[in-house]
């Protein structure tokens, strides 16, 4: 009995998850490269750029999210609140164990890239429960 059912892997869903992981670390990059640029006026210019990326984002989620269909919104959705849970009882272990100096206090970026973590296992745990 072969009851093994392969999914055919999407490719221009994988290649939007790539460019996407690309753009935002290329965003991270250039954020982080800032203190090495010695001119000011090019550092208030990266720094604009930079904010109007950030704005830009919530209307392009906002678009993404309303052609979804309500099946990948519940997915999405699932995913959201089962990351919303793990990160709020992780950012309260990690501050109280920052306030009493045992872990050193760290760069947003790296809380931002655990988010990006956590939300991505928790789609694809949620992906797979509704498969």
């Amino acid at each position: 009995m072969n009851d093994t059912s392969r999914e055919k892997l999407d490719v221009v869903y994988l290649a939007r998850i790539i460019i996407g992981l690309v753009v935002l670390l290329a965003a991270v990059a250039v954020a982080l490269s800032l203190p090495f640029i010695s001119h000011s006026i090019s550092r208030y210019s990266v720094l604009i750029i930079l904010a109007i990326f950030a704005f830009s984002l919530i209307p392009a989620i906002r678009f993404f999210y309303r052609r979804m269909d309500e099946m990948q919104k519940l997915i999405h959705q699932s995913s959201s609140t089962m990351t919303l849970a793990f990160l709020a009882f992780a950012a309260f272990v990690v501050g109280v164990l920052q306030s009493a100096e045992i872990i050193p206090r760290f760069n947003e970026f790296w809380s931002f890239g655990v988010i990006v973590v956590v939300w991505g296992i928790n789609l694809m745990l949620s992906d797979k429960h509704y498969k």
